[in-house]
């Protein structure tokens, strides 16, 4: 058992070895929390902006016409009714 605790703990320093051996310092420069945070709102502001822009235009809004049509051929026919392509 010893021998495998102990060959473990060296793939594991390998790993990290591998990995490289200041990545781990950019969080003495960083505020782990405040990234996170940031993280966070900046990919809630992107997914709201790229939901707002698809709302925005005519072809991809998908709530200007009630529900989705849920078969392909009676949404390909709406679509060429419309003038549409495809």
């Amino acid at each position: 058992m010893k021998e495998i605790t102990t060959s473990m703990s060296q793939s594991i320093q390998s790993d990290f070895k591998v990995m490289g051996t200041g990545m781990w310092q950019i969080w003495k420069i960083l505020d782990p929390a405040r990234t996170l945070w940031t993280l966070t709102w900046f990919l809630i502001v992107l997914g709201l902006l790229i939901h707002i822009l698809l709302f925005k235009s005519d072809d991809l809004n998908w709530h200007a016409d009630g529900r989705p049509v849920p078969f392909k051929d009676a949404a390909a026919y709406k679509r060429a009714q419309a003038g549409l392509p495809y």
